[in-house]
């Protein structure tokens, strides 16, 4: 599991009880969960590839009455704003976690044609970017305008470990992330190049 599942777990596990009544569909196998998530009202379909599990997915969200759609899934995300035509008196809303000019799957000859992408994307009623270069590139890309709000990454306090302090004459920083340009690496690096600390 990545960060997007992470963070849905998160949202899923400290969202209001007292305003929303929140299911949590998950595509993979519970035996898979890497996340504390302790609720009756999720659901697994056990399938090991997206492309399985559509049907169940419009199933799921045909028998309840949801008013709300969410996905944070670059796979997902497309397929729901298809979805967004069978359903029009729901809200759909999809959180994107990736900068698509950087992914090199979507870089690719796509099955999928960018206008066609362009078209069921504007149906979508929200759009959730985690940050402005995210949200930037998606519009530069798909030259839309939807209903846009950047909403970054929720941060998990923890107890921090008692550590001691050397007084040396320089930090020591510590990114952890897969070596891919998407993650953004070289931005922290320019941006600790040109900071005064």
């Amino acid at each position: 599991m990545g960060g997007a599942e992470k963070v849905m777990s998160f949202i899923y596990n400290n969202i209001s009880r007292k305003i929303f009544s929140p299911s949590l569909l998950v595509i993979g196998f519970e035996k898979d969960n890497c996340f504390n998530i302790n609720d009756n009202q999720v659901f697994y379909l056990n399938k090991s590839r997206l492309r399985n599990s559509y049907l169940s997915i419009i199933n799921h969200i045909n028998k309840d009455d949801f008013d709300i759609v969410f996905s944070s899934s670059f796979q997902l995300n497309f397929f729901l704003a298809f979805l967004k035509l069978f359903f029009p008196k729901k809200k759909f809303i999809i959180r994107e976690a990736s900068i698509y000019s950087e992914v090199k799957v979507f870089r690719k000859k796509s099955l999928i044609p960018i206008a066609l992408r362009k078209y069921f994307y504007r149906k979508i009623d929200k759009i959730i970017f985690q940050s402005n270069d995210m949200k930037n590139d998606f519009i530069k890309l798909f030259k839309t305008k939807n209903n846009f709000i950047v909403i970054n990454n929720p941060l998990q306090i923890v107890e921090r470990p008692k550590i001691k302090l050397i007084n040396n004459s320089f930090y020591n920083f510590i990114n952890v992330g897969s070596l891919e340009s998407l993650k953004g690496h070289m931005r922290i690096i320019k941006l600790l190049k040109s900071s005064n600390i």
